[in-house]
């Protein structure tokens, strides 16, 4: 019995990208965070670990902001298709920046499903989905659009209605939650 060949894990993750469906470009997040975000939904995160396998989780649930409050993370002022990784009861929030560079605005990731398994799992919360991704603070201000270890690909498959929930106690710059 020979030996296996060495896969070359960088090749397979580099060819993996480059044959991906439509990678979201700085341009798609360059536009209010309402609108980036119901058209978000349903798209595909795609996010590499450290030891190259991947992970594939459709965007189930989003909330878009725009404008300050004094509660407000630094991250909504980050450029348009930034990650910024803000902290909220100790648990990491993927948020993405939008809208213009001067203008605050920005989207968070609330929950995806994941296909790891036979069943898809629902992760629910901000919080569970970065632990669910391995996304910590040493991803923050990285594009997401030019980035070999997280971005969102465009699904043309999606044709769910968006729906939107209004929460209570939310803060004033907070344009809802969208969901599909």
């Amino acid at each position: 019995m020979g030996k296996k060949p060495k896969i070359d894990l960088d090749a397979r993750v580099e060819s993996y990208r480059s044959s991906a469906n439509d990678i979201l470009n700085k341009e798609f997040f360059a536009r209010r965070a309402e609108v980036v975000a119901r058209e978000i939904l349903g798209m595909t995160m795609v996010r590499v670990l450290p030891n190259k396998s991947i992970i594939r989780a459709r965007i189930h649930e989003i909330a878009a902001y725009e404008g300050t409050t004094n509660k407000t993370a630094d991250t909504i002022s980050y450029p348009p298709g930034v990650l910024g990784i803000s902290m909220h009861y100790g648990n990491n929030l993927i948020d993405i920046g939008t809208h213009k560079s001067d203008s605050p605005s920005c989207i968070t990731l609330i929950s995806g499903l994941f296909y790891t398994g036979k069943e898809p799992k629902l992760v629910q919360g901000p919080g569970r989905l970065s632990k669910e991704l391995g996304i910590t603070q040493e991803h923050d201000k990285i594009p997401i659009y030019d980035n070999q270890q997280f971005w969102i690909e465009r699904n043309t498959q999606y044709g769910e209605e968006v729906k939107k929930r209004e929460k209570s106690g939310l803060p004033e710059n907070c344009l809802g939650f969208f969901y599909i």
